[in-house]
C-alpha cells in the first residue's frame, strides 16, 4: 500500500469520527424520552370537573356498561361508568344507539358511595355535555370508594334509564 491510500484512509476515518461525533449528541437528544404531563387534578380534587378539558378521559377506562332501555326493555343506548387511573376519578358517560339519535335529552350522573348519609353525592351539574348523541357528567373523585353511572335518554315517544351496578 502506498503513502497516499494510507493517507486517504486515514482522512476517510477521521470524517467518520467527526460525523459520528456530531450525529451521536443529535441521536440521543431525539431519543430522550418527553416530559410526563401531570394530572390537572387527583382524587376528590378532580370533584365537578371536565373529564375532557382535564385530561383525564385520555387515560379513561370503561369499568362497566350497561343498557339503557325503556319500560318495555327497547334499547335506547348505553350508559358507561369510567374511571381515570392517573386522575382517581370517575364520571358518567351515556350514548344513544346511532340508528336512534338524535335524542331529545340525554343525561348523565355519576354517585359516590363515600358522601353524606344517603351514601350519595352528585357532581355540581349532573349533566356536563350533550348533544343528541352523548353525554357525560362532571367527575367525582372516588379512588377508594364505590360508584355508580346513571344515564337516560328521552325522545318523544319515550324514554329509558340505566344505572350500573357499584365498583
Amino acid at each position: 500500500m502506498g503513502g497516499a491510500q494510507i493517507r486517504r484512509r486515514t482522512m476517510i476515518k477521521r470524517f467518520g469520527v467527526l460525523v459520528m461525533a456530531v450525529l451521536l449528541p443529535m441521536g440521543i437528544a431525539l431519543a430522550t424520552p418527553g416530559t410526563a404531563v401531570a394530572a390537572a387534578c387527583w382524587d376528590r380534587g378532580c370533584n365537578g370537573g371536565d373529564p375532557q378539558s382535564s385530561g383525564c378521559a385520555a387515560s379513561g377506562i370503561t369499568v362497566a356498561t350497561v343498557p339503557v332501555n325503556n319500560p318495555t326493555g327497547q334499547t335506547y343506548g348505553y350508559v358507561d361508568l369510567r374511571y381515570s387511573n392517573s386522575c382517581g376519578s370517575n364520571w358518567s358517560r351515556t350514548r344513544v344507539l346511532s340508528n336512534l339519535a338524535p335524542a331529545g335529552a340525554v343525561g348523565s350522573t355519576v354517585y359516590n358511595n363515600y358522601c353524606s348519609s344517603s351514601h350519595q353525592c352528585d357532581p355540581p351539574e349532573n349533566t356536563y355535555y350533550q348533544d343528541g348523541y352523548t353525554s357525560y357528567s362532571r367527575m367525582l373523585g372516588g379512588a377508594a370508594e364505590k360508584d355508580s353511572a346513571y344515564g337516560f335518554i328521552v325522545f318523544d315517544y319515550g324514554s329509558g334509564t340505566g344505572q350500573t351496578g357499584w365498583y
